[in-house]
């Protein structure tokens, strides 16, 4: 009777031992992903604008840039441009879409125009590719002063 006893009661523990160990788990791996949901939450909400700052998206303008090197992309839909402003000082690549620029030579000024995606932009080559999308780019014959260089505002 008593080994009886004593069995009994080593069961009983191993059993809450192991269904604590399960629910700690479970525990752990709920708040695990309750952070992984607040983190997607935070990532997808939008920065908030101050009473200054402007909603500039879908927000149009062109800019005149100089292609210096037209370089093929690994997939076919893209080409890699080097590009720079009229008196800038910055030279960026950027990936572009092969259909706009498909006649595009090199030493040769386009106009390019963007629709804002972000208010994010900020006025330097690199942002505006990225937080921009290209809707237009033609061949110009424009030179110095003459070029457009619309302000993102």
């Amino acid at each position: 009777m008593k080994i009886k006893n004593i069995i009994i009661t080593l069961l009983l523990i191993i059993i809450t031992g192991v269904s604590g160990f399960f629910i700690g788990r479970e525990t752990v791996k709920t708040n695990n992903e309750e952070k992984k949901k607040e983190e997607i939450k935070e990532e997808k909400k939008e920065p908030e604008k101050n009473d200054n700052q402007k909603d500039l998206i879908n927000h149009k303008f062109t800019r005149t840039y100089n292609i210096n090197h037209i370089a093929y992309s690994n997939d076919f839909d893209y080409l890699y441009i080097t590009i720079r402003e009229f008196q800038g000082e910055e030279i960026e690549t950027v990936k572009v879409s092969r259909e706009l620029f498909e006649d595009a030579k090199e030493k040769d000024n386009y106009e390019i125009t963007f629709k804002i995606k972000s208010n994010d932009i900020e006025d330097n080559i690199k942002s505006i590719f990225k937080n921009s999308e290209v809707i237009s780019a033609k061949k110009t014959d424009k030179t110095g002063l003459e070029q457009i260089s619309d302000s993102i505002e």
